[in-house]
C-alpha cells in the first residue's frame, strides 16, 4: 500500500517552539474539531476483527489528533511570526523569514507528519491517514491563506492611508504642488488597492483645508465650478468647504477691521510722539476699515503728521525752545482750517506740557537718554556732569538739576540701607558713595548726590538714619555721633526713669529744634513722614552727645553744628525758614535775613499789583461777586505772609480769606506762585522786579517801583 511521501526539510529561521500555555489552549480547540473524525476512526476500530487492521485503526486515531494539534500550533506559531512587505517588484507578501507564509506552514506540516509516523509500520495505519490527512492540511492551509489576505489587505490600508497622509501634508502646505501630488497619487495606486475616487477627494479636501486656514480668499474661487479642486471633491465636501470659507471670509474681515483700528490708535500715537510715519502701514490700516472710517481715518494721520513734526522737535529743543514752536503753530481765527490747526495745536500743547512734565520727574534719565554721551566719559562722576549740562541746556531749573536718574538714586539708598545696622559700616559706605562722585574735582557734586539720596532715603533706611545721609553731604564731624545716637536711640530712651524723660522731652520742645520743625510741618504737611524722620534723627543725635544730663546744652551744641549751620535762626513769629546758602550752577550764593527781608517787600508789593495775571488765576473758579474778590485782594493780600515751597528750594505767598482759611496766590497757568531761592539776590540789585520779570505788556508799571529806587 503506498505512503505519505516523507522527507527531511531544511531548519528554517526564526522558529522557536509554543508555550505549554498556548499549546495546551491549541488542543483543546483541535480536540473539537477533529471529534468526528476521531469517533469514526474508533467506531471502525471496534467493528474490525482482524487485529492488525484494528490496530492500525487505533493508531491512525492518535496520529491524527496528534497531527491536528501540531497543526494548530504550527498556524498559530507562524501567523504569530509573519511579517508584510513589499519586494522590488511591488508585490506584497506575508513572509517568515525568508520563505512565504503559505510554504512555510506547508514545509513544517509535512516535517510534524514525518516525525509522527516515523516508527509506524502498520500498512493500514498508513491506508487511512492517506485517506484523512490531506483534508485536515487542506483546511489547515486555507486557514492561513485567509489570514495572509487579510494581513496584506489590512497592510495595504495603512500603506495607502500612510502615502495619503504624507501626501495631505505636501497639498494642505502648498497648493500648488496639489496637480503633481495627483498624478503621483493616480500612478501610485491600482484599481484593486483601494478606492481611487475617494483618495483624489480625500487629497483635495486636504488641499482645501490648508489653504482655508491662510488665505480663504484664495480658496474660494478654486472650489466653485471651474476650479482646480472643485472635479475632484465629493458634492457634500464643496457644500461644506464653500459654508466654511464664506463663514472665514467674513470672520477675517471682522478681525482685520479689529486689528486695524488696534493699529490706528497705536500708529497714531507713535506718529504724534514723534515718530516718523509710514505709507505702507497707513496703506494697510485703510485698506481694512470699513469704507466709511476712511476719510476720518485720513484726517486723523494728516493732524498727527502735523502734530508729531512739532513734537519730534521736543526731544531736540530746549523748553523755551519748545514753547516758540508751539506759538508758531497757533492758528489765526480768520484761516479756512482754523478748527483743524486748533485742535493740533490744542493737543501740542498738551504734548508739550505731559513731556516736560515727565522729563522734570526723571531729568537726568531723559537727559541720558536723549542725548548720545561720548565713549570717553565712563566715571560716574563724568557721566553724571554729561547729564547735568544737557539738563541746563534744557532749561531745567537750578532747583530741579538731578544728577541721578531715580532708578540710580533708589539703588544707592538700598546699598546704603544694607549697611545701616552698623554706623561704622554706614559711615565707610556714604564715604564711598561721596569718594565716587568726587573725583579730586568739585566735592559739590558729590554733596548733591547725598542730597538726591536723602530725599528718598526715609523710605529706604531705618528711621533717623537719613539725618546722618544728610549731615554727612556737608563733611559734618558729627556724623558718627548721629549714626551711633539713630542706633542707640531706643535703648537709651527706654532705660530713661519717668523724670528724667520730662526733662529731655521739654528741653527738646523749648530748643530750636522745636520752632525749626514746627514750621517744617506747617509748610509741608505732605511731607510729615520725611519730617519725623528727620526730627528723630537730629533728636538721636542731641541724646548721644548728651554725657552730664545737660540735655539743653547738648541740644543746642547739637543744633548749631547741624541745622544751625544750613539756616539762620528762627522765631516763633517766623513764617519761612531761610536758609544761609544756597547753590547756584555748583557755586555757593550766601544770603543774609536783610536781603531776604528786602525780597519779601519788594516780590510782595508786586504780587499785590496783580503779578501776571494772579488775581484772575487766584480767583478761577470762584462764585464770589467781583466787588468781593476785590475787597479780599486789597484788604487780605496785603497782609499775606511767606511760605516755603516744599522742596524748600523757594517761597509761596499766602492770606487768610474772609473765613480765616489759608489760600495761596497763583499765577498763569494755575500753579502756585514761588519766589525761587536764586531770585533773592537779583531781587536787591537795582531794578531787580525789571531784571526778574521783565516788562510785561499791557501792563501798567506799579508806581511803587519808583519809589523803591529812589
Amino acid at each position: 500500500m503506498p505512503r505519505i511521501p516523507t522527507f527531511k526539510t531544511r531548519n528554517l529561521p526564526g522558529i522557536a517552539p509554543i508555550p505549554q500555555a498556548q499549546s495546551m489552549a491549541s488542543a483543546a480547540s483541535v480536540g473539537r474539531a477533529v471529534s468526528g473524525v476521531g469517533l469514526v476512526l474508533k467506531e471502525q476500530a471496534e467493528q474490525i476483527k482482524d487485529k492488525s487492521k484494528k490496530d492500525g485503526v487505533a493508531e491512525a486515531a492518535k496520529i491524527y489528533a496528534q497531527m491536528s494539534e501540531r497543526v494548530e500550533e504550527i498556524n498559530l506559531r507562524s501567523q504569530d511570526q509573519a511579517s508584510v512587505s513589499s519586494n522590488s517588484d511591488g508585490q506584497t507578501l506575508s513572509m517568515v523569514g525568508e520563505n512565504s507564509l503559505v510554504d512555510t506552514v506547508k514545509t513544517l506540516y509535512t516535517q510534524s507528519f514525518s516525525t509522527l509516523t516515523e516508527n509506524v509500520a502498520n500498512p493500514y495505519t498508513f491506508e487511512i491517514l492517506e485517506k484523512n490527512i490531506p483534508g485536515l492540511l487542506s483546511r489547515a492551509s486555507n486557514r492561513v491563506r485567509q489570514f495572509e489576505s487579510k494581513q496584506i489587505s489590512t497592510y495595504r490600508t495603512d500603506q495607502v492611508d500612510k502615502l495619503m497622509e504624507g501626501f495631505g501634508k505636501t497639498v494642505a502646505s502648498d497648493i500648488t504642488d496639489f496637480p503633481s501630488t495627483l498624478q503621483i497619487l493616480e500612478n501610485s495606486l491600482s484599481p484593486l488597492e483601494g478606492d481611487l475616487r475617494a483618495n483624489k477627494e480625500r487629497l483635495a479636501y486636504d488641499a482645501a483645508l490648508g489653504l482655508l486656514s491662510r488665505d480663504p480668499e484664495s480658496l474660494l474661487p478654486l472650489i466653485t465650478e471651474g476650479g482646480m479642486l472643485y472635479e475632484h471633491l465629493s458634492a457634500d465636501q464643496v457644500i461644506l468647504l464653500q459654508d466654511k470659507t464664506s463663514r472665514q471670509i467674513k470672520q477675517n474681515i471682522k478681525l482685520k477691521t479689529i486689528e486695524a483700528q488696534d493699529k490706528s490708535r497705536s500708529y497714531i500715537r507713535f506718529v504724534e510722539s514723534g515718530g516718523r510715519s509710514s505709507s505702507v502701514e497707513e496703506n494697510w490700516i485703510l485698506a481694512n476699515i470699513p469704507e466709511e472710517q476712511r476719510k476720518g481715518m485720513k484726517e486723523q494721520f494728516k493732524a498727527s503728521k502735523s502734530l508729531g513734526a512739532v513734537v519730534g522737535e521736543f526731544t531736540f529743543s530746549s523748553f523755551s525752545e519748545g514753547g516758540d514752536s508751539l506759538s508758531g503753530i497757533r492758528p489765526e481765527s480768520l484761516t479756512s482750517d482754523f478748527e483743524e490747526k486748533q485742535i493740533v495745536y490744542e493737543r501740542a500743547v498738551k504734548a508739550f506740557t505731559d513731556y516736560k512734565k515727565r522729563y522734570l520727574e526723571d531729568p537726568q534719565q531723559y537727559s541720558l537718554t536723549e542725548n548720545q554721551m561720548p565713549e570717553n566719559l565712563t566715571t560716574p562722576f563724568q557721566q553724571a556732569s554729561f547729564g547735568i549740562a544737557h539738563q541746563r541746556l534744557k532749561g531745567v531749573p537750578e532747583n530741579q538739576l538731578r544728577y541721578l536718574t531715580n532708578a540710580q538714586r533708589d539703588s544707592l539708598a538700598n546699598s546704603l540701607d544694607e549697611n545701616s545696622n552698623d554706623p561704622e559700616q554706614f559711615l565707610l559706605a556714604v564715604d564711598n558713595l561721596q569718594s565716587i562722585y568726587n573725583e579730586g574735582e568739585d566735592p559739590l557734586i558729590a554733596h548733591a548726590i547725598l542730597a538726591e539720596v536723602d530725599s528718598v532715603a526715609s523710605e529706604h533706611l531705618p528711621k533717623g538714619m537719613s539725618v546722618v545721609l544728610r549731615e554727612r553731604g556737608a563733611g559734618n564731624p558729627l556724623a558718627r555721633s548721629m549714626a551711633l545716637g539713630v542706633k542707640n536711640y531706643n535703648a537709651r530712651i527706654s532705660k530713661m526713669g519717668s523724670m528724667e524723660k520730662k526733662s529731655f522731652n521739654q528741653a527738646v520742645n523749648t530748643s530750636d529744634f522745636n520752632t525749626y520743625f514746627s514750621l517744617l510741618y506747617k509748610t509741608n504737611p505732605e511731607s510729615i513722614s520725611r519730617i519725623q524722620d528727620m526730627q528723630t534723627g537730629y533728636t538721636a543725635l542731641a541724646l548721644e552727645m548728651s554725657t552730664d544730663g545737660d540735655y539743653t546744652g547738648a541740644i543746642k551744641r547739637a543744633f548749631d553744628g547741624t541745622l544751625g549751620k544750613t539756616w539762620h535762626p528762627v522765631s516763633s513769629s517766623d513764617t519761612a525758614l531761610k536758609p544761609r546758602v544756597f547753590w547756584d550752577n555748583g557755586e555757593p550764593q550766601y544770603l543774609s535775613v536783610e536781603e531776604y527781608e528786602r525780597a519779601f517787600f519788594l516780590m510782595k508789593r508786586e504780587l499785590v499789583g496783580g503779578y501776571a495775571g494772579s488775581y484772575e488765576q487766584t480767583f478761577m473758579g470762584s462764585s464770589l461777586p467781583e466787588g468781593s474778590k476785590q475787597f479780599i485782594w486789597e484788604s487780605q493780600v496785603s497782609k499775606g505772609f511767606w511760605e516755603n515751597s516744599p522742596d524748600n528750594k523757594g517761597f509761596n505767598y499766602a492770606f487768610k480769606d474772609a473765613n480765616g482759611l489759608t489760600t495761596y496766590i497763583y499765577e498763569e497757568g494755575g500753579k502756585k506762585f514761588v519766589l525761587p531761592l536764586e531770585n533773592i539776590l537779583p531781587l536787591n540789585k537795582p531794578l531787580g522786579i525789571r531784571h526778574i520779570l521783565g516788562e510785561v505788556e499791557g501792563r501798567e508799571k506799579p508806581t511803587f517801583w519808583e519809589e523803591f529806587f529812589e
